[in-house]
Order: structure tokens, then C-alpha cells, then sequence
């Protein structure tokens, strides 16, 4: 039987294609578990890159196992290993020494860095229209869930047994022009997490530019961010719940010879943002201590005074990830049914004898 031109014509042009892509199997996947191959991966000294098997099923298609990543630009640092990732991406940007990725799925993700803050756990991540040249970065989509995992900033635990689930975007931004968290006001998404944490490592770096405030103490935090170009949009929240909690009040930041004060108790800090943001701490059961370095004499070993609750609250223009508040709208301190030990403890405060 003679087959008809056409159809003989398409016949050949199958099997062609059928060779090219046995071709394409064969020798990229070989390239990929040869030494060879991985070393042309590697040929930046900026990159590490190291897999224990990977393959292709078609151009800009990748499949690896056990995967560990790590790099660094002149401007960030950042590391990934995970147990296994799915990578597509295109083949015509990285002749022009761009690289644009479609979408990248890992699976089993033991680690996740940027800079000096890193995630472990195990969790997945995908990432979506991630777009990279000369310096300027973007991202479509971010998307991370870890479970049993721990947040860490260099080697502090930031928050530990975290439940996480991040749904982010990166606007396009020139690395080198926003370097430390200035590239935060170009992230958007939100942001769902519990864990345990320490109060002093979460709340305080937002607490710094007031200058006569710290908080203290660890427990339960949750929280439900939702963020737009590195502002806190309303509807946030975080909360951290602690059996022992404590806040200092350092009265030298506008007297001289003024006094540091240490509140302790257990309750809550809590931080709301709705037209503007607010902290609201409560404590129950507490007692007041004079913790200045050097007290003054008629500081006592004991509290000054004990009781019920302590209440303090404060409200901020805005909150941003990039900038600590460094103005305040409102600042309120309550004690409740408190009383004092000693009240020459507080002398200072009394006008002197009228004569």
C-alpha cells in the first residue's frame, strides 16, 4: 500500500519530532546527573546549587529532588532546600541574561532564607511570573505554607511551632536602590501565622523610635496581616498571650533624673489596625518594680505597689514593615485597684514643702 503524499509527508515529519525529542531526552537528562552539567549550573560563584537526581520531560521543564539552593547578589542572600521542585520557565530570556520563571513548586521545604531571616520546617512553596534583570526583581505570586516550623532571625527564634500561610506579591524593584527592609514596601499579600514567640523579639523593634517603652515576655501569638506596599492594612491583627508578661517604662526619656519602672503580670499585647493602629496591653495581678540600674535611695528591694491590672495603650498614624511608628496619637496608662508599699518611693513627684 503507497500512503498518499500528504499523509507520507506528515508521517516523517512525526517520527522527526519523534527523534528530536527522543534526542532532547536523552541528552538533557544526562547532561543534568553529570558532573559537567551541574558545574555549568554552578559557574557563577555566587550560586550553589546541588540535587540528588534530576530530569526534564520537555524544554524549560525541570524536576529535581532533594534540592539545595543557595546564592547572593551584591545586595541579598538567600538559601531553599526542599525534598522536591517542579520548575518551569523560559528558554528565550536567559540568551538576553534574564531569567523568567513561570511557575516553581517545591515540596517538603526544609529551609527558606532571605538574608539574615530564615523559615525551617516542612511546608511547600510556590512561586508564579517571577521575572529577573539586571538587578530588578519581581514576583506575580508567592505562596508558602509551613507547618511545625520556626522563624529565625540569624540565631534568634523569633517564633517557634509556627503554623504559617503567606500569599505575597513583589512589585518589580531595584535590589541595589532599596537595600534592608526598604524592599518591604514593595510586598503586598497576606499573611496567617500561630506559634510561641518572645514579646521582646516581635513587638519591640516597632517600639524602639518611642524610646521609653519595652515589652517582655513569652506565649502564644497569633495573627492575620493583610499588607499593601509594606503598610498594615486595617482589619490586622497580632496577639500574643503570655502567663508572664512584663513592660518597662522609662521615664528618662523626657526626665533627667527620671526612673525605670518594670511592670509584671500575666496577660495580653495586642496590635489592631483599623484607620489607625493601636497596641493594647493588659495585665492582671501585677507588680510594679523600680529596675533602674542605679536606684534612686528611697527605692525599696520590694515593688512599689501591687494590684489588679495594669492597662496601657497606644495609637499610631500608620504601620509600616519598613519603618517603625515614631509618632504617637494617643497614650494612655491605666493601674487598676493598685497599691503602694511605700509612698516616699514616689516623693520625687510631690512639689517641694511650701515655706
Amino acid at each position: 500500500m503507497i500512503l498518499p503524499r500528504p499523509l507520507k509527508a506528515l508521517t516523517w515529519l512525526v517520527l522527526f519530532l519523534a527523534l528530536l525529542y527522543a534526542l532532547y531526552l536523552a541528552t538533557a537528562n544526562a547532561l543534568l546527573a553529570s558532573a559537567w552539567g551541574r558545574d555549568q549550573l554552578e559557574r557563577s560563584p555566587r550560586l550553589s546549587l546541588e540535587w540528588e537526581r534530576a530530569w526534564t520531560l520537555f524544554p524549560g521543564h525541570l524536576e529535581v529532588t532533594q534540592l539545595h539552593l543557595t546564592g547572593r547578589t551584591a545586595e541579598r542572600r538567600f538559601t531553599l532546600a526542599a525534598e522536591r521542585a517542579s520548575l518551569r520557565f523560559a528558554l528565550t530570556p536567559l540568551l538576553d541574561h534574564e531569567v523568567s520563571i513561570h511557575t516553581l513548586e517545591a515540596e517538603g521545604i526544609r529551609q527558606a532564607g532571605l538574608d539574615a531571616y530564615r523559615l525551617q520546617g516542612s511546608g511547600t512553596l510556590e512561586l508564579a511570573g517571577v521575572h529577573w534583570r539586571a538587578g530588578e526583581i519581581g514576583a506575580e505570586r508567592a505562596s508558602l505554607q509551613l507547618d511545625e516550623g520556626t522563624v529565625l532571625h540569624d540565631d534568634t527564634a523569633l517564633v517557634e511551632c509556627v503554623t504559617l500561610d503567606a500569599d505575597l506579591r513583589l512589585a518589580p524593584l531595584r535590589l541595589a536602590e532599596h537595600p534592608g527592609g526598604e524592599a518591604t514596601r514593595f510586598v503586598s499579600g497576606t499573611l496567617t501565622l500561630a506559634g510561641r514567640s518572645d514579646a521582646y523579639d516581635v513587638f519591640n523593634p516597632y517600639l524602639a523610635a518611642l524610646g521609653w517603652l519595652e515589652i517582655d515576655g513569652r506565649g502564644d501569638l497569633t495573627g492575620d496581616i493583610a499588607i499593601e506596599r509594606g503598610e498594615v492594612q486595617p482589619g490586622s491583627r497580632l496577639r500574643l498571650d503570655s502567663p508572664r508578661l512584663s513592660v518597662q517604662l522609662d521615664e528618662r526619656h523626657w526626665l533627667e533624673a527620671g526612673a525605670l519602672y518594670r511592670i509584671d503580670g500575666s496577660g495580653a499585647v495586642e496590635v489592631e489596625v483599623a484607620q489607625s493602629a493601636r497596641l493594647a496591653l493588659e495585665l492582671d495581678d501585677i507588680q510594679m518594680v523600680e529596675a533602674t540600674p542605679e536606684p534612686s535611695p528611697a527605692a525599696s528591694a520590694r515593688p512599689l505597689l501591687g494590684g489588679e491590672g495594669f492597662r496601657l495603650a497606644l495609637e499610631t498614624p500608620e504601620l509600616r514593615l519598613h519603618a517603625p511608628p515614631d509618632e504617637l496619637l494617643r497614650a494612655e496608662l491605666n493601674w487598676r485597684n493598685a497599691e503602694a508599699y511605700d509612698i516616699a518611693a514616689f516623693q520625687r513627684y510631690l512639689p517641694p514643702p511650701y515655706r
